[in-house]
């Protein structure tokens, strides 16, 4: 087995369907729900994340997830129904999980980090997306907590 794969088992955790729920902070209070799923595409090389939500202000998506090119840990593309498509570097050491991702192109000039818990018994992960506009000083965007169905 290839070290590639050997990390991609660890994606094994987010297999599955799940219900997400939270609030947005920066603007107004809003609240948000839907549903998420993870699922092995590709003989297992990448996992495939989609998500569906009701609320015509927060978009479906659907995020492609592999190994990183070098070093350690992973790489999200994503892309909504906005037409938005992003880069994300991923992390998921021991129960937390965590994207990354600088501003790159000219519809892009914000920082944007989550970071997530799972639950010890690994059907709930909770928190939170933040931005910035320099990369150093963080604001709480939204939080979201996933429940596994």
């Amino acid at each position: 087995m290839s070290d590639s794969t050997d990390a991609l088992k660890d994606l094994d955790a987010f297999v599955g369907e799940w219900n997400f729920s939270g609030a947005m902070t920066l603007d107004e209070s809003m609240e948000i729900s839907g549903w998420t799923g993870f699922e092995w595409i590709e003989g297992g090389g990448f996992l495939v994340q989609r998500s569906t939500t009701e609320r015509k202000e927060f978009p479906n998506t659907l995020a492609v997830i592999g190994p990183a090119d070098e070093g350690e840990g992973y790489v999200m593309h994503y892309f909504d129904s906005r037409g938005v498509s992003r880069i994300y570097e991923m992390s998921l050491e021991g129960r937390t999980w965590t994207l990354k991702r600088a501003p790159s192109g000219p519809r892009s000039d914000f920082w944007q980090r989550w970071i997530g818990e799972f639950s010890e018994d690994g059907n709930t992960i909770r928190g939170r997306w933040e931005n910035s506009d320099n990369g150093s000083d963080w604001a709480i965007d939204f939080y979201l907590t996933y429940t596994r169905i």
